[in-house]
């Protein structure tokens, strides 16, 4: 490899990153449709290398490439065509996070305060109380899945 070579790529790949990191159409790009960021980025490579080896190795290297990278262009053109179907955003991570955690606290402190419920009306034989505590004790355990699962982006109307 030659000083020239290096230096072209070096140079590709700094104005390439800069695009993506610096234009509204390359955070886009690197955001929502990294796949083709990722084709115009290695068609670059690919561009360079063209002046740099023989045909025959360049068209070598093109074929395995092209090849090899059918698969996730594929498969993310048949993501995005689904991406439509998911309508609801899911929450940053951070927050779904302390989310969960408020949920989980709550359910804790919701179901201790059931299993003494149960411990009483077991200590009075009041099967109607018990009962009523495993009920609502199913009942918790529903909201807190399905609040989990709506944070999540996971629910249904």
């Amino acid at each position: 490899m030659t000083g020239l070579e290096i230096f072209l790529a070096l140079f590709w790949g700094l104005i390439w990153a800069a695009f993506l990191q610096f234009f509204r159409l390359g955070r886009f790009l690197a955001d929502k449709r990294t796949w083709v960021a990722v084709v115009i980025g290695v068609g670059g490579d690919l561009a360079i290398a063209f002046f740099c080896v023989s045909w025959d190795a360049w068209s070598r290297v093109a074929g395995i490439v092209l090849a090899s990278s059918a698969g996730i262009i594929l498969r993310s053109l048949y993501n995005e065509q689904n991406e439509q179907d998911r309508t609801r955003p899911r929450l940053p991570n951070k927050v779904q996070w302390n989310l969960d955690d408020i949920s989980d606290g709550i359910y804790l402190r919701m179901a201790g305060t059931l299993r003494e419920m149960e411990q009483r009306a077991q200590a009075s034989n009041d099967w109607q109380w018990i009962a009523s505590t495993a009920l609502i004790g199913r009942d918790l355990e529903t909201i807190r899945r399905r609040a989990r699962d709506a944070r999540r982006g996971e629910y249904e109307l």
